[in-house]
C-alpha cells in the first residue's frame, strides 16, 4: 500500500474500459513491455496529451510505440513522449518533466 498514493477500484475486469479511467487519472505514464493493454492505455494517453515515458529495450509495446508513433500517428497529438533504456534516467527525465509542466 505505501507504493500507492490512490488506489481506483473499477470492478471492470482486464477489457472493461477501465484503461481509460485509470489513465486519465494519472499525471504521466510509463510504458515497460506490454500487449494490446498497454497499447490501449499508451493511446488514451496519447489522445489525452499526458506524457509518456517508454522504456526502450523492454520488449513488446514499448519497442514499437515509437515507430507506431512516427509512421500511423505521426505528431497528430503535441503528446510528450520520453523515450530512454535505463529505468532509473527514465523516471528522472519523466519527474523533471512534470515538474516544468506545473510552471
Amino acid at each position: 500500500m505505501d507504493a500507492c498514493s490512490t488506489i481506483i477500484y473499477t470492478g471492470m475486469g482486464l477489457a472493461g474500459g477501465r484503461n481509460t479511467i485509470l489513465v486519465r487519472s494519472c499525471n504521466a505514464i510509463i510504458v515497460i513491455g506490454g500487449r494490446i493493454g498497454t497499447m490501449n492505455e499508451f493511446s488514451v494517453a496519447y489522445a489525452a496529451e499526458i506524457p509518456i515515458g517508454l522504456l526502450k529495450g523492454s520488449g513488446g509495446m514499448a519497442d514499437k510505440i515509437e515507430e507506431l508513433e512516427r509512421d500511423v500517428m505521426k505528431g497528430e497529438y503535441p503528446t510528450p513522449i520520453i523515450l530512454e533504456t535505463d529505468p532509473k534516467k527514465l523516471v528522472e527525465k519523466m519527474l523533471e518533466l512534470l515538474k516544468q509542466e506545473k510552471h
